[in-house]
Formats: structure tokens, sequence, C-alpha cells
């Protein structure tokens, strides 16, 4: 705003004279207009929100490549897990060492889960004694042979907590196990077993134990 050098009275810019005097302004200098403000800062907000995006994009196209390049479960395989390891008889060995005095009250397939390179995990649920409860994931190769077992959940108490019992009586009853099976496997695979029993590994015992049987029965 401008005034007048006279009387003070405010004056609009680019007028000659004072409207409440009538002194002579028009030598008064006018203020440049205002510029108007930057527009930089929204280019800028603008890269960095492209930017933005465009990694977003990228992280996603990157996950979706690896999705369709990983080999995908074959029902095949499977179907040829769950033939050996869903067998009542097999069940029933299975609960035995990992619950060793457990009464086997039968399993039922829970669900399958991909480990990624067509490699894959079925879990069974196993019912023993009254209300007994274990869930237990066999990890599978990509053909559908037995690798090895993980407990996932069960409800059994500190004195049932899966393997102690048979980890406890397997240098003794382990010996009887791997003569009881005779001639029925090669001499190789009853040193295996045997140095699990050494061990007293059940765990070790028992997944070294499903390998060599599926294995025989392919």
């Amino acid at each position: 705003m401008l005034y007048c050098s006279n009387c003070g009275n405010p004056v609009m810019p680019g007028t000659h004279f004072c409207t409440k005097c009538g002194n002579a302004i028009a030598n008064m200098p006018v203020p440049p207009p205002a510029r108007p403000a930057s527009s930089g800062g929204k280019k800028v907000a603008w890269i960095l929100g492209g930017l933005a995006a465009f990694v977003v994009l990228g992280i996603a196209a990157v996950a979706l490549i690896a999705y369709l390049l990983e080999p995908s479960v074959d029902p095949r395989a499977v179907s040829k897990a769950q033939d050996f390891l869903g067998d009542r008889e097999r069940g029933s060995e299975v609960l035995r060492a990992v619950h060793l005095t457990a009464d086997y009250h039968g399993h039922e397939f829970v669900r399958t889960k991909s480990l990624g390179e067509g490699a894959f995990a079925v879990v069974y649920r196993f019912n023993w004694d009254n209300d007994g409860v274990t869930d237990i994931a066999f990890q599978c190769d990509r053909t559908g042979f037995f690798e090895k077992l993980n407990v996932v959940s069960d409800n059994a108490g500190p004195l049932a907590q899966p393997f102690l019992a048979a980890n406890l009586s397997i240098q003794v009853l382990g010996n009887l196990f791997v003569e009881g099976l005779g001639d029925s496997l090669t001499a190789e695979n009853k040193q295996k077993l045997q140095k699990f029993v050494d061990d007293a590994d059940a765990k070790g015992g028992l997944e070294s134990y499903l390998m060599i049987l599926q294995s025989v029965n392919r």
C-alpha cells in the first residue's frame, strides 16, 4: 500500500493525485507486481511420488515373477505321500515313537503346505488316549518321498512330551526293534537305524525308518 506524502492518506498504486488533499503523487514509485509462488516444490513432490510408485511396482513385479517361476507342488507327489503316510499301520508306528505309551485312536489329513522348489509338507492330526491331539508335519521332496518330520502342536502334558519316553527307552526297545526286522532290511539300512538307537535319538530313528520303508515299497 502507498501513502500520500502530504497528508498520509493511503492511495492505490498507479494513482496520480491524492483523493483527500489533491497532492500530486504521479512520481511515487509503484511496487512491482507480486511474483507467483514457485512451482518447484510441487515438481519435487511429483517426482518423489513417481519414484515411490515405480519402486512399489518393481517389487510387485519381482514377487510375481518369482511366484510364476517357482515349481508348483505336483498333486501326484502329494497323493504318493498320502498313500504312504495315511496308512493306519503307519500312523500307529509314528504315534508309538512320538508318544510311546499312548493308545492310537487314528489320524487324519489336515492340509498340504508348499515349501518351495516343488517340495511340500503334509500335516496329519493324530488322536490318542482320551483327548490327546498331536499335529505332525511330514516334509517330502518334489516327488513325494518323505524326508523329515516336525511336531507342529500337541496337548500332551510334561511327562508325555513328543519323543521323551522313546528317547529314554530307545536303547532297549530300539535294539529289539532292529533285530525284529530280520532280513527285511539291508545291512546298510540296519546300520543307519542302529546309529540312532545308540545315540538315543528316537526322532531321527523314526525318520530314517520311514525313509527306508518308503524306499523299499516304492
